[in-house]
């Protein structure tokens, strides 16, 4: 949904999203950036110091790539992202080094998030319905039911004037 953010940089229809390597391959970096082309058999990367794609020269499309083709397509072209992908397992499985990645962090929020919502919605229904919540635990015979109802009604009707 690259389309959604302001730039002056290019037409919206050229500014698409990309999930391409950095330049050293240690890691993959998603992005909304214009589109490049990429001519020959070159996999793209994204350059951080000067925030543009570009073709690295020094890594080669292994298995079908085509000789030019756009930068948002290299999802397509699995050769490109061989390096990488093994650079990854690597690391984790061999060097414990620490990964740059930031989904266990996004989780975690998302469920803080989740339960702080639900505890929020408890909290009203209990502040907004007291006396129906406490009856839920009271047992009471019939007779004392209907009384505490018609209490219940009659204050009802004296707080609804000024709700």
């Amino acid at each position: 949904q690259c389309y959604w953010i302001s730039q002056k940089c290019t037409k919206p229809e050229r500014f698409e999203y990309h999930c391409l390597p950095d330049r050293y391959h240690k890691q993959f970096i998603e992005v909304c950036a214009p589109t490049k082309w990429i001519v020959g058999m070159n996999c793209p990367f994204y350059d951080m110091e000067k925030h543009i794609i570009e073709p690295n020269y020094n890594h080669k499309c292994k298995g079908q790539c085509p000789q030019y083709y756009c930068s948002s397509s290299v999802y397509e072209y699995p050769g490109c992202f061989e390096r990488v992908q093994k650079k990854i397992t690597k690391d984790v499985e061999g060097d414990n080094q620490e990964c740059t990645c930031n989904q266990p962090v996004y989780f975690l929020l998302i469920i803080l998030v989740v339960f702080l919502c639900l505890h929020l919605c408890f909290r009203i229904h209990e502040i907004c319905q007291p006396n129906r919540f406490y009856r839920c635990f009271l047992k009471k015979s019939s007779t004392e039911n209907d009384e505490e109802s018609a209490e219940l009604k009659l204050e009802q009707n004296k707080t609804e004037h000024f709700c």
